[in-house]
């Protein structure tokens, strides 16, 4: 699938998108708080947020905007399914910080009842972790990462056998910790994990999920192509 936005066409691959937020798309005003995150898979995982709304940041990335959350109590939450065995998941996403870490992306059952698989920044550390599970230290894969100083494509999959995450289209780190989901994910979180802790201090640009790990040729694909419409030097 490719799609066109405002700067740039992107392609995307379309089997197995469960969820994808684009900020450029939402043409809201400058600081305009962001109510409702259009989910474009088709798959109508919109995310929403009553009160402790993010903002809209137009013209912040190659002139795309972003949606930016405080690191105090910002987040937005949405419905997912068809998640079951296999994930991949890529964000475009900027720290301010990384004192008190931060959450990019978390799945979990309705309310966060069963956690299951995050995606955040703890401990100068970016970590694929699943939350719920009783083997969650030992299964989860982490490398060093400590940067403020600019947007970076991260990637994360995760199967019964195997998690790996990915930095800017490079291997950071993969274990082969044999591990479950906890349970069928409902529901997701961005900008926060679950009950909400680890508030995002930072922005983010766009983010997808798929329901299963993209082979290396599709996932390369994904990366060069958001690294072109983002100005991120990927191989």
């Amino acid at each position: 699938m490719t799609v066109l936005h405002a700067s740039a066409v992107v392609s995307v691959v379309r089997p197995g998108l469960r969820l994808w937020l684009s900020a450029d798309p939402l043409g809201l005003a400058a600081g305009a708080s962001v109510a409702r995150w259009t989910d474009l898979s088709g798959c109508n995982g919109h995310a929403t947020e009553a009160t402790q709304r993010p903002t809209f940041q137009p013209a912040t990335v190659q002139g795309l905007a972003v949606v930016q959350f405080d690191g105090v109590n910002d987040l937005m939450t949405g419905a997912v399914g068809g998640v079951s065995t296999e994930v991949t998941v890529l964000a475009v996403v900027k720290f301010a910080s990384v004192a008190s870490g931060g959450g990019v992306l978390e799945l979990a059952t309705t309310g966060g009842g069963t956690r299951c698989l995050a995606l955040f920044q703890e401990s100068s550390a970016m970590k694929l972790r699943l939350t719920g599970s009783p083997n969650a230290l030992a299964s989860q894969v982490t490398y060093a990462f400590s940067d403020t100083s600019g947007y970076h494509l991260l990637a994360g999959t995760h199967d019964t056998a195997s998690r790996s995450l990915r930095q800017d289209g490079v291997a950071k780190a993969t274990t082969t910790y044999t591990d479950p989901l906890p349970a069928t994910p409902t529901e997701y979180q961005v900008g926060s994990l679950y009950p909400p802790s680890y508030p995002l201090p930072g922005s983010l640009a766009e983010l997808l999920l798929y329901d299963r790990v993209l082979p290396p040729s599709e996932l390369a694909m994904l990366e060069r192509s958001l690294g072109a419409r983002y100005g991120l030097a990927i191989p």
